[in-house]
């Protein structure tokens, strides 16, 4: 399934497939938005598969957020591994 993302008051909805073909072109979209002091929430409740990469490049994403002070959430659908990796990131 081909990576859809929508948006809506900061709330980015991401529908299909986050993996190594199109991560790349996720985290340059994401880039323009998480900023010092934004607030980005990142909706993963229509996920249906994340790979490896897309992995670690949601725990960057995450790691850049908090190094900006961004306001930066992840919801629905997170990997029980992948989310153990960004309770560690964020020293939780």
């Amino acid at each position: 399934m081909a990576l859809q993302i929508t948006e809506s008051r900061r709330v980015f909805s991401v529908n299909g497939n986050l993996n190594s073909a199109n991560i790349k072109i996720f985290e340059r979209h994401m880039r323009n938005f998480i900023k010092r002091g934004a607030i980005v929430v990142l909706d993963l409740q229509k996920v249906t598969q994340i790979d490896d990469l897309a992995g670690k490049a949601l725990i960057q994403m995450f790691a850049n957020a908090l190094i900006l002070d961004c306001q930066f959430t992840i919801k629905g659908g997170v990997p029980k591994n992948l989310m153990h990796e960004l309770c560690l990131e964020a020293r939780l």
